[in-house]
């Protein structure tokens, strides 16, 4: 019974009120950077989809070193689009 929480570290704890896992920090090109804060970065990997909250953008991971992702843009996105990790 239960949410199950208790059973997972507090910062792994997936909510639901998270607003945004990553955000687009630059543009050149077919590349987005993005700075991915609000996620676990295990479930990061090259190929991994985010796709916009409020629009129809969509990205594909290529690289990632640390908090800062390189991805390529597969639906129009923007400096300071709000994404989410496709589950």
């Amino acid at each position: 019974m239960g949410s199950g929480y208790q059973q997972q570290l507090p910062y792994f704890i997936n909510s639901p009120k998270s607003p945004a896992q990553a955000v687009v920090t630059a543009v050149s090109g077919e590349t987005a950077q993005l700075w991915l804060a609000g996620i676990d970065l295990r479930k990061v990997t090259t190929g991994t989809i985010f796709t916009a909250i409020n629009s129809t953008g969509k990205v594909k991971m290529i690289s990632r070193d640390g908090l800062v992702g390189q991805a390529k843009i597969e639906q129009t996105v923007t400096v300071g689009t709000l994404l989410h990790l496709i589950s």
